[in-house]
């Protein structure tokens, strides 16, 4: 019994260490990827804030949506018209 709660002991410490955040998060000035923002100025260089959502997101161009839609792969969907 008292092995089954050592394990369990260190299993929770392991868990806990790994998701916990990190300190560095508190001395970045900028938003990264999926945090609160209120202007393109809060977030990091490459993203832009998420006008409705007001996060911090990835931008996408038209070169990609395009790149990526030629890399989607073929199936025998019934919505052949989209």
């Amino acid at each position: 019994m008292s092995k089954v709660i050592i394990f369990m002991f260190f299993g929770l410490l392991a868990v806990t260490i790994i998701s916990a955040r990190s300190t560095d998060n508190a001395k970045s000035t900028c938003g990264h990827h999926g945090d609160s923002c209120v202007s393109v100025s809060s977030c990091c260089s490459g993203l832009i804030c998420h006008r409705f959502a007001n996060r911090c997101s990835v931008v996408i161009t038209p070169e990609e949506l395009i790149e990526a839609k030629k890399n989607l792969k073929k199936t025998d969907s019934k919505f052949k018209d989209w």
